[in-house]
């Protein structure tokens, strides 16, 4: 409990741990430099690779908000959240933090029962807006093939993730919530044939199966749904993904796309 601090959990640090530079270049070395300085040069910009993410992934951080709600009502909220490693005055660091309270709080002020700007604003800022730079950067660097996914499918049931560990009562598809529509687990829970759930299932194993078998995720559930599973254009600033949803499977530009272009302008 002291590992991480009360600015910390203001700051929406909510791991002590990390990558750790090593001081010393030897063969068993693994971090000799800054993650974004070694991913320049990343021998994974070589190969094709399928990334992504759910839709409301920052429920997720709802596990730490239960055990401090305090921090919803905090001033810092905001400004705890615009990147610390940005090297700009604290006077843009107010403008920005402003920008985020307008983007995710309009009209109104974050608290326990209205949590879903907090829950956007994590998914975009821990999860999403880091997707989307490593989309770019491979784009900008390799002739490789990136997939995007996105996976929104909200079962009352089957999101066993949400339901066991975060809060049976709230919506959504929560960080790790694809395992459970990817692998069998411990509930031994099969969907029923008819239900969006099974079809989720389905779409999911099946795309992945493809990609490792074939190199190319394109399989019998897209094609089923009259859907063809692009690779993102090389300069295309708005990526598309394969969006995997309750009313059915579509290629379609990122949903939230204008919530990361204000990530983008930070």
């Amino acid at each position: 409990e002291k590992l991480l601090t009360d600015q910390d959990m203001q700051d929406d640090i909510f791991t002590p741990f990390g990558p750790t530079v090593e001081p010393y270049l030897t063969e068993q070395c693994m971090i000799p430099k800054e993650p974004f300085e070694m991913a320049r040069t990343a021998w994974g910009d070589k190969i094709d690779i399928m990334i992504g993410g759910t839709s409301e992934e920052g429920l997720l951080l709802l596990q730490k908000i239960k055990l401090q709600p305090e921090l919803l009502s905090h001033p810092h909220l905001f400004l705890g959240n615009v990147p610390p490693n940005l090297k700009i005055s604290m006077e843009k660091r107010i403008e920005f933090a402003a920008k985020l309270k307008q983007r995710y709080y309009p009209d109104s002020s974050p608290s326990m029962e209205n949590n879903l700007g907090y829950v956007h604003m994590m998914s975009d800022r821990v999860f999403w807006h880091g997707l989307h730079r490593t989309i770019l950067a491979r784009a900008a660097r390799s002739r490789a093939r990136t997939f995007v996914y996105r996976i929104c499918l909200d079962s009352e049931f089957y999101n066993h993730y949400r339901i066991m560990m975060i809060d049976p009562k709230l919506r959504g598809t929560a960080h790790a919530d694809e395992l459970s529509y990817l692998f069998s687990n411990f509930t031994q829970q099969v969907p029923g044939k008819e239900t969006f759930e099974y079809r989720g299932l389905q779409t999911l194993v099946d795309v992945f199966t493809a990609f490792v078998i074939n190199g190319d995720p394109n399989c019998g559930m897209t094609a089923k749904s009259g859907v063809v599973f692009e690779p993102n254009a090389q300069t295309k600033p708005t990526f598309k993904c394969l969006n995997i949803a309750n009313d059915g499977v579509a290629f379609v530009d990122y949903p939230d796309a204008d919530r990361l272009d204000m990530w983008d302008a930070m």
